[in-house]
């Protein structure tokens, strides 16, 4: 089992229909997804070519990765990877929406895409925000986390 972080950390499970992490699936996944997807759909204002918003999406995803590891946010190495993946997934099928509609109907499934990003978002938040009150102290199920000093 691949983890990183602190060495006492518990393994989180393989899978979680939460936003509690999960190794291979959780919750924040959808969030990856549609962050992605909303990404791949703002091309409509950008206009960049289909290589360089594959290249762009890839960049941003792994670079929240990075600053959330830099923020104290302990995940598996699986879990990272599969959200880089997953976000990239989500790329890839607004491209393939996008030819699909006409600019007016991209442009309103953006701004859909966007408010649902920004829902999912918040849950996650919120739910990441309970579990960071239940248990603040390191050796506890979400010590993934550095404490706050």
């Amino acid at each position: 089992m691949l983890c990183t972080g602190d060495p006492l950390m518990k393994m989180p499970r393989l899978i979680s229909w939460s936003f509690a992490e999960g190794r291979l699936f959780d919750l924040w996944m959808l969030v990856h997804f549609m962050a992605g997807f909303t990404g791949g759909l703002f091309n409509t204002y950008l206009g960049l070519s289909t290589a360089t918003v594959i290249l762009v999406g890839a960049g941003m995803m792994i670079l929240w990765e990075v600053l959330e590891w830099v923020a104290g946010i302990r995940e598996s190495v699986e879990n990272r990877v599969i959200d880089v993946l997953v976000g990239v997934a989500g790329v890839g099928v607004a491209l393939q929406v996008a030819l699909r509609v006409s600019a007016d109907e991209e442009r309103l499934a953006f701004r859909i895409a966007l408010g649902v990003t920004a829902a999912l978002s918040a849950a996650g938040w919120a739910a990441y925000r309970r579990r960071r009150r239940r248990a603040p102290v390191a050796g506890r199920e979400d010590a993934r986390v550095r404490p706050e000093r």
